[in-house]
């Protein structure tokens, strides 16, 4: 058996066939699980593949959501707590993110009373976590995980790097 993650930043309207098509090959050759979760696979599932979105975007909520509720298919928005309902602060004007928002609070609330769905940080301000210093990493990781709690009222365990980038301080 083996495990791994599915991850997307954005689902534009004219993806989301393409989005529907690419949930429903996944229903055919893989058991789709919530990562993060207590859930017990059977072992003879060939692979399992969880599911996420990084960046929080609406386009995810409006176009992924929907054909993965259809689907049955459970996954992790991963939020950066301090651009809830704005623009991502971390893409410039010609990137294919610029015409994005990050979902707002109510989003986020109904988003938690989906029982496919699960919550995760990426952090306040989807900094670089390698260019911080110490006690700025430190800061994103508390300060993010005590904003959605907040938000949510619940715990927040699961976190997603700002672009995949770590290391042994981050």
């Amino acid at each position: 058996m083996c495990s791994s993650d599915l991850y997307y930043h954005a689902v534009r309207p004219d993806q989301r066939k393409q989005f529907a098509r690419q949930m429903d090959q996944l229903l055919s050759l893989a058991h789709p699980f919530q990562a993060g979760s207590a859930e017990t696979v059977s072992t003879t599932q060939r692979y399992m593949v969880a599911v996420t979105f990084d960046d929080g975007f609406e386009s995810v909520v409006e176009n992924a959501v929907p054909e993965l509720t259809k689907r049955n298919i459970p996954f992790i928005l991963f939020v950066p707590s301090g651009c809830l309902g704005r623009r991502p602060s971390w893409v410039g004007a010609t990137h294919p993110s610029w015409g994005e928002r990050v979902v707002s609070e109510p989003t986020l609330s109904s988003l938690a009373g989906n029982r496919l769905s699960m919550i995760g940080s990426h952090s306040v301000t989807h900094s670089n976590l390698v260019t911080l210093t110490s006690s700025e990493v430190s800061d994103e990781l508390v300060r993010s995980k005590a904003d959605l709690e907040a938000a949510l009222g619940r715990q927040i365990d699961l976190f997603s790097f700002p672009y995949g980038a770590s290391n042994s301080a981050a």
